[in-house]
């Protein structure tokens, strides 16, 4: 007996099944889909690398729904479909919020964090892609409303998933090798910031979670063919005061004893070897008129949120402009967007390296180089502040290891005198942790400001309410106008430290060096602006990734106020360091550094991390290889190959260094090299 009619009339209606091939489809929908949003190119060897892999991870994926039960097939195939085209999503809404797209490692580790501090952006960035979303949604919504798939042979869909993925494999590579520079050429300059547009998620996320990216014959250099550079001998220091300039003998910045060659010839880790032979092939920074200006002084560091040079002005900012021009005067200074948040500019201002990790990874090495931990084992007194939460990015755990004996942040400290307010004032925690320290000379402070965090109005920002009545009649739109507001907040709080440090007769003796950590991306529309802020602030129309990323350094010490010193060569974040190392007069080798001491004579580049760099003859931008001089410049032959080479190089040393326990291993050695020299110090 049949089915009554008036039962079969209530069926309910399914579309044919789709979830034993969907998800290959799916998953090439998504790649492709995100390819166009993103601006990708759109060649041969692209789509040829975009489908290809899609084919190999969907054909691989599809094995799981086919070989289950048809009900089990149709929702595992629906789940997977989804989770491609939410990660598709994720790094999309990333990317229109930071500028820059994020590994799955800083995603995974902030995730927690944005969605608590910004879910009001959350919420309006979702909202405003909605029509986005609903059709990477598109495959999804398909296997949903099509029928479950018969009982068939699953032998016959696992054979085909893995012909699928064999073939699409073979694309995918050959793909790959239609790139100008092929597979190698990928990996030699693999980032992933730059990688993921061109190449897509499956490759990027693979080279990145596999480390292919952070390889050691990646560097462009044979390191076997290069002559290990003449070190001058270290000699005694003269006097440098004669008036017989020639007369001065210069050393060269390198730990005495410390041979690179010889270490590399003795280890056994590909990396380890290939980072000593690196460093055997560098000539060291050389000793100048101002190494040890800074010998005994106290030290203040700053990170600040978001800050830019554009701010500065002698009426509304005076205590930044006196500090950013009567001090050390930077006129091209650049902070490179090295991760796509605080934490890797705030990594690069600290330890000198081009910032390709989270901060987590300096809760397990401990970078000895870093100023913090060269003027600790000096004997001064170090502590490192933060006016946001204090286990943000782990640094409770990785600024000891950094160079500070306490990391006092909101939760275990700072509540005690700052309100807890978002963003929260860097003028009440200055005027709260400088008594700690004013009196415990010489002292090595850190500070990472928060009052100039997004977002940019009124409502969002609790600096830019305060400070309102500042700003309101500048002729800016309301978000540029609440930037400016939330700054002020550290204006007021370096006016409060230069009259503490003035008042204590200690201003001379007391070093103040600011970098910021990133450009304001929260002048940008998916944060909620009607206009791109960041044009009205720089005053253009449009700026590339240089004009973006040009802001200020500040060094500053009431004995520079006289000395009318500017540097107008290009100067990035990584160059903070060995320039500190040199003016504080502290041993350190300068080997092991990508910058350089901007008061000698080493040749200036500003790197990025994606490849890209300025020099005093051009910027040359990898994006899209272009080098462009500036006006009346001459360029040498096989100039931009030249610095090319030397950039790729500087940015992977840094990557291998953080993959390796580089400074444990390199500590052992370096102790027990200065360890005479400590003893010959007390016994004098």
């Amino acid at each position: 007996m049949g089915t009554p009619k008036y039962l079969k009339k209530n069926e309910k209606k399914h579309l044919p099944s789709v979830a034993r091939w969907l998800l290959p489809v799916a998953v090439c929908f998504s790649e492709l889909l995100f390819h166009i949003w993103v601006g990708g190119s759109i060649s041969v060897s692209a789509i040829l690398t975009l489908v290809g892999f899609s084919l190999l991870l969907g054909g691989l994926l599809n094995l799981m729904p086919v070989a289950l039960p048809p009900k089990g097939c149709k929702w595992t195939s629906a789940l997977l479909s989804f989770l491609f085209a939410a990660i598709m999503m994720v790094e999309l809404l990333v990317q229109q919020a930071y500028g820059s797209f994020m590994r799955p490692t800083r995603i995974l580790t902030g995730a927690a964090g944005v969605l608590t501090d910004y879910t009001d952006v959350v919420i309006e960035m979702i909202f405003n892609n909605w029509w986005r979303i609903l059709i990477a949604l598109i495959p999804v919504i398909l296997v949903l409303f099509s029928a479950a798939p018969k009982a068939e042979n699953k032998r016959r869909w696992l054979i085909l998933s893995l012909v699928l993925s064999i073939v699409g494999g073979c694309a995918g590579f050959v793909g790959m090798m239609l790139y100008p520079n092929g597979i190698d050429g990928y990996l030699s300059q693999y980032d992933f910031n730059a990688a993921i547009p061109e190449y897509g998620i499956i490759v990027s996320m693979f080279t990145e979670i596999s480390g292919l990216g952070n390889r050691e014959d990646g560097m462009t250099l044979d390191f076997s063919e290069l002559q290990t550079p003449t070190i001058p001998e270290v000699s005694e220091q003269q006097d440098q005061t004669t008036p017989d300039a020639e007369a001065v003998v210069y050393n060269p910045h390198i730990i005495p004893g410390l041979d690179f060659a010889e270490l590399a010839e003795n280890e056994k880790d590909n990396s380890l070897r290939g980072l000593y032979s690196y460093m055997a092939s560098q000539p060291p920074a050389m000793e100048n008129e101002y190494t040890g200006l800074f010998k005994g002084k106290n030290l203040i560091f700053i990170t600040a949120e978001a800050f830019n040079y554009s701010i500065i002005d002698p009426e509304m900012t005076p205590t930044l402009y006196r500090l950013s021009t009567e001090g050390i005067n930077f006129t091209n200074f650049y902070e490179p967007l090295w991760s796509g948040c605080t934490s890797g500019g705030e990594l690069a201002n600290l330890s000198g390296l081009a910032m390709n990790c989270e901060m987590g990874t300096y809760s397990k090495h401990k970078p000895f180089n870093t100023i913090g931990n060269l003027l600790m084992e000096e004997g001064y007194f170090s502590r490192a502040y933060h006016n946001n939460v204090y286990t943000f990015y782990d640094r409770h755990k990785t600024h000891t290891n950094l160079g500070y004996e306490q990391f006092i942040g909101m939760g275990n400290g700072m509540e005690a005198g700052v309100k807890n307010s978002w963003p929260q004032s860097d003028l009440e925690m200055i005027d709260f942790t400088m008594p700690q320290f004013i009196d415990n000379q010489p002292f090595s402070i850190y500070y990472m400001t928060v009052s100039a965090h997004c977002r940019y109005n009124q409502l969002g920002n609790a600096q830019s309410k305060k400070n309102w009545s500042l700003v309101e009649d500048l002729p800016y739109s309301e978000g540029v106008k609440a930037y400016i507001a939330c700054n002020l907040e550290l204006e007021m709080a370096l006016t409060s430290m230069i009259k503490q440090l003035e008042d204590a007769g200690i201003a001379d003796d007391t070093v103040i060096v600011m970098a910021p950590d990133h450009y304001p991306y929260g002048l940008g529309t998916s944060w909620g602006l009607k206009k791109d802020g960041l044009a009205e602030l720089y005053g253009v129309e449009k700026y590339d990734l240089f004009q973006r990323d040009k802001n200020t350094l500040i060094i500053w010490s009431g004995c520079l106020e006289d000395m009318d010193l500017q540097i107008d060569a290009p100067v990035c974040s990584v160059d903070i360091l060995p320039t500190l190392s040199n003016l504080f007069g502290v041993t350190y080798d300068s080997r092991m550094t990508i910058g350089r001491d901007v008061l000698g004579t080493e040749e200036a580049i500003s790197l990025w991390p994606d490849y890209s760099w300025v020099t005093e003859l051009g910027t040359y931008n990898a994006s899209n290889h272009k080098f462009t001089p500036y006006e009346g410049a001459e360029i040498p032959e096989g100039y931009v190959e030249r610095i090319s080479a030397i950039v790729t190089n500087k940015v992977k040393f840094s990557r291998i260094i953080q993959t390796t326990n580089f400074f444990t291993e390199l500590r052992e050695v370096r102790d027990s090299l200065l360890a005479p020299q400590v003893e010959e110090t007390m016994s004098e």
